[in-house]
């Protein structure tokens, strides 16, 4: 989170000029309960859909350690805390 409140986009390797990036929107959105077909990012590490935080794998989770948004990690926070 940047000063305003907002997520800053943080590259996690060197993009060089002209090399197309890719985002993964399970680091802004919690859900995503209507994308339409496969993922086509052709990123060798794609899960193959476009899906949120609530449905990565924990390994997944782990490797996003110290780039996840607050807000992520809060909801995660207080759905484990709840009675079920």
């Amino acid at each position: 989170m940047n000063e305003t409140g907002a997520c800053d986009f943080v590259a996690r390797a060197s993009i060089a000029a002209g090399e197309e990036i890719a985002f993964d929107y399970a680091m802004r959105n919690y859900s995503i309960e209507h994308f339409p077909g496969g993922c086509l990012c052709g990123a060798g590490n794609c899960r193959g859909s476009v899906t949120g935080w609530k449905d990565l794998a924990a390994e997944r989770k782990a490797d996003y350690e110290g780039s996840v948004a607050p807000y992520l990690l809060e909801i995660d926070r207080e759905l484990t805390a709840s009675p079920a």
